[in-house]
């Protein structure tokens, strides 16, 4: 039981640090009005 409790809240943390990583670099490539700095973060996911 508290593996699955575990995995969840470590699941749920996953997805919040992606989406805020791609807030930032949203916001970072924008701030930058750098279109190659955009395509450079996108292909890094």
């Amino acid at each position: 039981m508290t593996d699955k409790k575990w995995y969840k809240s470590k699941t749920k943390w996953g997805t919040l640090l992606i989406g805020v990583s791609v807030v930032l670099g949203t916001v970072g490539g924008w701030l930058s009005g750098s279109i190659d700095a955009g395509s450079a973060f996108t292909a890094l996911m």
